[in-house]
């Protein structure tokens, strides 16, 4: 069966091949499809963004990279190995985490998590963020006290709405 003839007919009523079609993430496959589009100069301002935070030093790009090597050699990125060898940066993945296909691995160790101090209100919310009380004592805040009883924020809003008499907000002083 030869794919390369077969047309895929895009939203925007453009026709492109399969071939072309299959090389794209699914993103960009759902957006071709369904029609929602981002502005055009979205990826060029993103990149500018990015750029001038690599220059200033206000993003720090080797979080976000983890070397790799492969038959080829050394790549600073999966990126860099997928352009080398014509697929998606999923696809090195891949063949790294999943298949173990010979020769490819990453040079680097995995980036630890940040685990959040759920004790701690967070930078964007901490103007909202109050200590609470419930049966089991006083929480810094709503967070940390569905950590506790491992429930949802969600959970914890509805207790101090259904049962004021265990589940309070603490004034600030």
């Amino acid at each position: 069966m030869n794919n390369s003839n077969h047309m895929i007919k895009l939203s925007n009523g453009t026709e492109v091949t399969w071939e072309e079609f299959s090389r794209w993430n699914g993103s960009r496959q759902t957006m071709a499809l369904k029609g929602k589009r981002l502005p055009a100069d979205f990826g060029k301002k993103r990149s500018e963004i990015m750029n001038r935070g690599y220059a200033q030093g206000t993003i720090d790009k080797s979080k976000w990279q983890r070397r790799v090597m492969t038959p080829l050699g050394e790549f600073a990125s999966i990126k860099l190995a997928a352009e080398t060898y014509g697929v998606l940066g999923q696809t090195i993945h891949w063949w790294i985490e999943r298949s173990q296909k010979p020769g490819f691995y990453f040079l680097d160790p995995k980036l630890p998590k940040t685990v959040r101090n759920l004790n701690a209100p967070s930078q964007a919310g901490m103007k909202s963020a109050k200590p609470i009380m419930t049966p089991d004592g006083e929480f810094p805040t709503m967070r940390a006290a569905a950590e506790h009883y491992v429930v949802t924020k969600d959970s914890i809003r509805n207790w101090l709405k259904r049962k004021p008499e265990s589940f309070y907000l603490l004034n600030k002083v």
